[in-house]
């Protein structure tokens, strides 16, 4: 039996066989979006290692966190440990992220 991954999901777009994963597809064309409508912003010291919170505060939505990983590969290698006070990311508005999900 296959799992259904929610619309959220950052394993939304990635094919699963019977037992696995396949090659995975981000659920979101980074293309889409234009660089220069990402905005740029510096975390605060109480998102220090939370994604997820900076997710809910932002997006309204704590299983977002992924997003930010997607547009800052070479920042956030760690995702979860790269995310740091002092950190400037660029990442979309919500406007963006509603309209792609």
């Amino acid at each position: 039996m296959a799992t259904e991954y929610s619309k959220l999901s950052n394993y939304i777009r990635t094919e699963r066989n019977s037992k696995y994963l396949e090659v995975y597809v981000p659920p979101i064309d980074a293309a889409q979006i234009d660089e220069l409508s990402l905005e740029s912003v510096t975390l605060a010291g109480h998102y220090n290692k939370r994604p997820d919170l900076y997710a809910h505060d932002r997006y309204g939505d704590s299983r977002l966190w992924w997003v930010f990983t997607l547009f800052n590969r070479q920042k956030l290698r760690d995702p979860i440990n790269d995310f740091k006070s002092g950190v400037e990311l660029n990442i979309p508005t919500k406007s963006q992220i509603e309209r792609l999900i």
